[in-house]
């Protein structure tokens, strides 16, 4: 009986809202049948009204993900900031910035300085460095041990638009 009305309401009733700026049209429509749900008199625990409100937050959410292009199975490496692996101890990179652990990764130059990837398993990573070949992902670590750890073969991702 309540959907039948709230389909009654939104066929004969013209209420006014607007889209809201930022939102998907998918978040405009569910909020302004939430709205019209809220204007025939139902509880904000109303079924509708709930299940307007999670498909909102779902596309919210959806909308905040990065876009991820694989880039393919890479081998992943560590290094640290040691004359062993590096051949100086200062840290900095190719780039000219010095290198920080959970975010500096080496790769060829067909990735340029500021190229934001994503290692399934590993996390996100800036391209800050150079001095390995292609296929290869060199993540600076805080030792060896660390750098041993993480050697083996990832799906890499290019995060989209927010790249070079």
């Amino acid at each position: 009986m309540t959907i039948l009305l709230l389909v009654v309401t939104l066929m004969s009733l013209s209420i006014a809202t607007s889209a809201v700026s930022g939102w998907t049209e998918t978040q405009n429509k569910v909020h302004e049948i939430a709205d019209m749900a809220r204007a025939i008199g139902l509880p904000e625990d109303d079924p509708i009204i709930k299940r307007a409100s999670e498909i909102w937050w779902q596309e919210q959410e959806a909308k905040t993900q990065p876009k991820l292009t694989p880039l393919g199975t890479m081998y992943i490496t560590g290094y640290d900031a040691c004359y062993a692996c590096c051949g100086k101890t200062d840290g900095i990179t190719a780039s000219g910035v010095k290198a920080t652990v959970n975010h500096t990764v080496a790769m060829c130059a067909d990735y340029p300085f500021g190229t934001e990837i994503y290692i399934n398993g590993l996390g996100y990573y800036t391209v800050e460095d150079r001095g390995v070949g292609r296929g290869t992902v060199d993540v600076f670590c805080n030792n060896h041990t660390e750098c041993y750890a993480i050697t083996g073969y990832y799906e890499v991702y290019l995060v989209e638009g927010n790249n070079g």
